[in-house]
């Protein structure tokens, strides 16, 4: 059994904690004591820590953004005729198609 994704950081986008469920995620990540940050955008994250352009990449692998997503298009996903509504966005992989849907969400 997979054992659920638990970030060592986590950015706010501070509109998303006008939302009940922004202020629960909050709530919960300040009990399990991960380092908060904000950000004035969830597409645009910076100051990762770390020294190198690895360092930084392995972080934003266990970083979690919480922002309001501003629009709800539907993106083709190929290789088959099915369209998608894409939930997470900003991946450093910039993957068309990502194989990692089923456990971390459309294009995590």
């Amino acid at each position: 059994m997979n054992k659920p994704f638990t970030p060592q950081l986590v950015y706010f986008e501070p509109k998303a904690l006008e939302y009940p469920l922004g202020q629960e995620l909050k709530e919960k990540f300040e009990k399990m004591d991960v380092e908060i940050r904000y950000t004035t955008s969830h597409n645009q994250v910076r100051n990762l820590p770390g020294d190198t352009d690895f360092q930084r990449y392995r972080i934003a692998k266990s970083t979690l953004v919480v922002g309001i997503r501003k629009t709800l298009k539907f993106d083709t996903s190929k290789p088959s005729a099915e369209y998608a509504i894409p939930f997470a966005t900003g991946c450093m992989g910039h993957c068309h198609y990502c194989y990692l849907q089923t456990t971390m969400g459309s294009k995590p």
